[in-house]
């Protein structure tokens, strides 16, 4: 669909494009999985494909969790935090 303003032609957005930006994401190779276990770092509790993902589904923000991961503290309920699998 083709939108006109000041007589110029402009390309409007298609799903498409949230469709690659997705698997571009995905396709990041600075992406981290992480990791979280409970407090006795034996049982996984999830799998995270990267930092935003474990961000979204945990409510933590990505910067507490890599400082939880750097300085190995546990977070708020007993989580622990990893970048490798244990």
């Amino acid at each position: 669909m083709l939108i006109f303003k000041n007589n110029q032609k402009l390309k409007k957005k298609s799903s498409s494009n949230k469709l690659s930006s997705s698997i571009l994401k995905l396709a990041n190779p600075n992406r981290k999985i992480v990791y979280q276990y409970k407090a006795d770092k034996i049982s996984l509790v999830a799998e995270y494909s990267s930092l935003r993902h474990a961000e979204s589904v945990t409510g933590l923000s990505r910067k507490y969790i890599v400082k939880c991961i750097n300085s190995q503290k546990l977070t708020y309920n007993n989580f622990w935090f990893s970048f490798i699998k244990l």
